[in-house]
């Protein structure tokens, strides 16, 4: 993974609460700084 151990565990609890998973995350303004959790447009 891309992330830290502490983002990972926060985007896992948010994922929990939402009931649904997060596929984007976003680290910044530009589109360089997105990550893609898991592919969306392929």
């Amino acid at each position: 993974s891309q992330l830290p151990k502490n983002a990972l565990a926060y985007v896992k609890r948010i994922e929990e609460l939402v009931g649904c998973r997060v596929q984007i995350i976003s680290t910044g303004p530009r589109r360089e700084e997105t990550i893609q959790v898991e592919p969306v447009f392929t």
